[in-house]
């Protein structure tokens, strides 16, 4: 009798997963690998749902679940993206609990959340009830068990798909041209270094460093030139690692061709941030390199949930550990940062993400690029005079 009654309740809990994908247009987002704990999302109604397989006989039992899925929560994309969305709780239970279920649920659940609770004594709410009608009893072990089996496939292949769409996503591109600008300053740098030094602020000018006074009497160039050229080795080392891991993720997630384009916009961006707040020399691709990480920032924008599942976390703490260190040390274009990675985010957005593309977004974006830099010139070019 319990391996029935066992086996009714499981019957329940698959025909439950089954009816919110097939007709209630939840979309799976989450199973754990027993898949006795899964997550739902309806976008229409902004609402979520976890289902899980659980025996809930003591309260404890209850707290120290909902304790733990909070936890786990916390640092999940499902949180960050859900705080404010209704939730529900199903808890499919094979033994009857010993305490007043909705009662405590109720005392140890913040926000927007309801539980519900189907164990096999007649203690169900008029609500749960109804909802179980919904589904077909168990009369036959066989069919009740091809038919769980079926639901678990079911769930297999959506978790398949969704990892084949991250990598489809995450490896859009080959890594084509950040090899290429790796090259190319490696390549510059000991070009510097043989006709005067890296660090000689005569060879830096006269190989494209940001100049202010050069840049004033029209020499446009060198809003680009600096992006290749690096002040001593550690700045190349620096520079050069952050391309390899940083500039890598980006073209392959965007492509090359856009990738290209953001790269150079940030590193132009760069340059004119650090032309209208230093008036010192300077040269590197460090504004190029926060452009990519705006580009990341961008991709976050439009893609949440791949972002923080993945990249997330460790971008946005680069990003502000780089800012306030450039704010900390002396010596860096923080100007230059700040104007590449602004730059980036907005290259990012007139380019577009692959398969993501809005021809009046990317407008809109263009349209902010073509303002902001030629305003920023303007600006520099008058006030500088």
């Amino acid at each position: 009798m319990k391996k029935i009654a066992v086996l009714k309740q499981d019957f329940l809990y698959f025909q439950i997963a089954h009816f919110l994908i097939e007709e209630q247009n939840y979309k799976l987002i989450y199973a754990s690998d027993s898949k006795q704990n899964l997550y739902f999302k309806n976008s229409e109604q902004d609402s979520y749902i976890r289902l899980v397989r659980k025996d809930l006989i003591w309260t404890r039992d209850l707290k120290e679940d909902i304790e733990n899925e909070e936890e786990t929560l916390r640092n999940s994309t499902v949180y960050r993206l859900s705080k404010k969305a209704k939730w529900t709780y199903l808890y499919i239970s094979d033994v009857n609990p010993f305490f007043d279920f909705h009662y405590i649920f109720s005392t140890i659940t913040e926000g927007n959340i309801t539980g519900n609770l189907f164990s096999p004594a007649d203690v169900m709410e008029e609500e749960e009830l109804a909802f179980e009608k919904k589904f077909s009893p168990l009369v036959d072990e066989e069919s009740a068990l091809n038919f769980i089996e079926g639901v678990k496939q079911k769930i297999q292949s959506i978790e398949q798909e969704r990892e084949k769409a991250i990598q489809r996503t995450l490896f859009y591109g080959k890594p084509i041209f950040s090899s290429v600008f790796l090259f190319i300053q490696i390549f510059f740098f000991f070009w510097l270094e043989f006709n005067g030094g890296s660090q000689n602020v005569e060879t830096l000018v006269k190989y494209g460093a940001k100049h202010n006074e050069l840049l004033l009497e029209g020499e446009w160039w060198r809003l680009i030139t600096p992006i290749f050229l690096h002040i001593g080795f550690l700045h190349l080392l620096m520079n050069s690692i952050a391309l390899y891991y940083v500039g890598t993720v980006v073209e392959r997630i965007y492509g090359s061709s856009r990738f290209l384009l953001i790269y150079l916009i940030a590193g132009v961006s760069g340059t004119i941030g650090s032309f209208l707040f230093s008036p010192t020399v300077s040269a590197g691709a460090s504004g190029a390199i926060f452009g990519c990480f705006g580009a990341l920032l961008f991709f976050g924008y439009k893609s949440p949930k791949i972002f923080f599942d993945t990249l997330g976390t460790n971008v946005i703490m680069l990003v502000l550990f780089n800012i306030v260190f450039g704010f900390v040390v002396p010596g860096i274009d923080n100007a230059g940062h700040l104007g590449g990675l602004i730059g980036g985010f907005v290259a990012a957005g007139a380019v577009q993400l692959p398969k993501k593309q809005s021809k009046l977004a990317s407008l809109v974006y263009i349209v902010i690029l073509i303002i902001g830099i030629g305003s920023s010139l303007f600006y520099g070019y008058n006030y500088k005079s």
